[in-house]
């Protein structure tokens, strides 16, 4: 063999050996690896269970507190409607709500339990946790007599220390006129440039839990009673402090699964379009587009309106009805735009009573829109818990609404807008009822009646607040 055949298949030998000593290493290196890595997984496992843990914790606390609230006032099975319709973590909970309201010593507790499964925890011998909540609501009731002259009914305001003074007002100082109900947007509600609230005697409640719960941007006036705020943080470009609340106790959607669903949502008329002129509508369902140009007169007839399958496209004009119920069967709306005059109220019996605007059930989020407003008048109570609500630039309420809104998130932009609480149900009816949302501090819900005189106002106001 020559000497250069030599010289190649030794460095052939050479290079093999070389080969299968770099395979031997990377092997060694990716098993060092891995069983370095295997703590990491495990202590991210841990971590994803226990986070997982703590959101359902918070969760069932948050449903019982309101479960109690609600169970306090009514006794019955009332407290597990709450607690099933706000627990969204699973059917398997275990519960002890009485049907009996309050106790004789004025108090009510409930409870509730659940097991969590644990995605990792199996590997140390604990594949679920058992995580518990329970509260207790303190149920007192106090008479008060003002010395204004009567009224249809009294309200109560809070403060601060869990108990009540009574007022003539018809609406409830403190009482609540905004819900949003979006527990993690960020933000549920948005304030920007030029939005301008009066609504001193209303409170707003937005249940987001996010770290950008709410955003205040420069140019606002937001003249709440208060804004109560669930989440510990929000967006604040306005130097607001003092204006809201955090890490506060909002209210649950007392109107959640009340609202009845019309009788009938046949189509009684399909798209249309009122251009100009006087148009006088009447009750029925109306399907599909319709558009309203040139700024025409529109009378509505005391009644439900059903709105299906599309939605009204306002274009100006002016809107009167007196006794009136809008009523979204679906995703469909109505979208104000240019110069929109409406003056609309509730009705004041049946089974719409105080609602002017609602929705049917379980509906995905969807836009509703409010543009350039030339002044509104609204009476009732808008419930429309899945619309992300914008009120947008040149809305603008030169009257005082009586209103109570129940929106999924809102958004103000270059708004105008004075209001008080509804009527019923959304405030105090002619009777003297307080079937408002309101309360008078954080996770207190109150019932009164009311009688009059032309000497005084004699007002019995029931609260009912969570002492845990």
């Amino acid at each position: 063999m020559s000497r250069n055949n030599v010289l190649r298949s030794a460095a052939r030998r050479v290079r093999g050996g070389l080969r299968n000593w770099l395979a031997d290493t990377r092997g060694a290196t990716a098993a060092i690896f891995g069983l370095s890595a295997v703590p990491l997984i495990v202590a991210a496992g841990f971590t994803a269970d226990y986070t997982h843990i703590s959101r359902v914790q918070a969760n069932l606390q948050s449903s019982v507190d309101e479960a109690v609230l609600q169970g306090a006032r009514k006794g019955g099975d009332t407290a597990q409607i709450y607690f099933s319709s706000n627990f969204t973590d699973g059917s398997g909970a275990t519960t002890n709500f009485p049907a009996d309201a309050p106790a004789s010593d004025g108090t009510y507790t409930g409870s509730a339990s659940v097991t969590v499964p644990t995605l990792f925890g199996g590997i140390m011998g604990r594949s679920s946790y058992v995580v518990s909540a329970s509260a207790t609501a303190s149920v007192k009731t106090v008479t008060s007599t003002s010395t204004d002259e009567a009224t249809s009914g009294g309200a109560s305001t809070g403060d601060g220390t869990g108990t009540e003074s009574s007022t003539d007002s018809s609406a409830s100082a403190g009482g609540i006129c905004v819900l949003l109900l979006d527990k993690s947007a960020s933000p549920a509600f948005l304030a920007n440039s030029g939005a301008s609230v009066t609504a001193p005697n209303c409170r707003m409640d937005v249940k987001s839990t996010s770290g950008r719960a709410a955003t205040f941007n420069p140019g606002i006036s937001l003249n709440f009673s208060k804004i109560c705020i669930e989440s510990n943080s929000v967006t604040d470009n306005a130097s607001y402090q003092g204006h809201y609340t955090l890490n506060c106790s909002t209210v649950a959607d007392p109107f959640a699964g009340t609202i009845k669903v019309p009788t009938s949502t046949d189509c009684t008329v399909s798209a249309g379009n009122y251009d100009k002129g006087s148009v006088t509508l009447s009750p029925g369902t109306y399907c599909g587009w319709f558009s309203f140009n040139n700024g025409p007169t529109v009378t509505f007839q005391p009644g439900v309106y059903v709105i299906k399958n599309g939605g009204w496209n306002v274009n100006g004009g002016t809107w009167t009805g007196s006794g009136v119920t809008f009523y979204f069967a679906d995703t469909s709306k109505i979208q104000f735009n240019s110069g929109v005059n409406a003056t609309l109220s509730a009705p004041t019996s049946g089974d719409y009573n105080g609602i002017l605007f609602a929705e049917a059930g379980n509906l995905s989020t969807s836009d509703f829109i409010f543009d350039d407003s030339q002044g509104h008048d609204l009476t009732g109570l808008i419930y429309l818990p899945s619309r992300n609500v914008t009120f947008n630039s040149g809305s603008t309420a030169t009257t005082t609404d009586h209103i109570t809104m129940v929106f999924n998130r809102l958004t103000l932009n270059d708004t105008t807008w004075n209001f008080e609480t509804a009527p019923a149900p959304g405030g105090i009816t002619t009777s003297g009822k307080v079937t408002t949302v309101a309360n008078s501090t954080g996770g207190t819900t109150t019932t009164g009646s009311t009688t009059g005189s032309s000497s005084g106002t004699s007002t019995q106001v029931t609260t009912v607040a969570l002492i845990h």
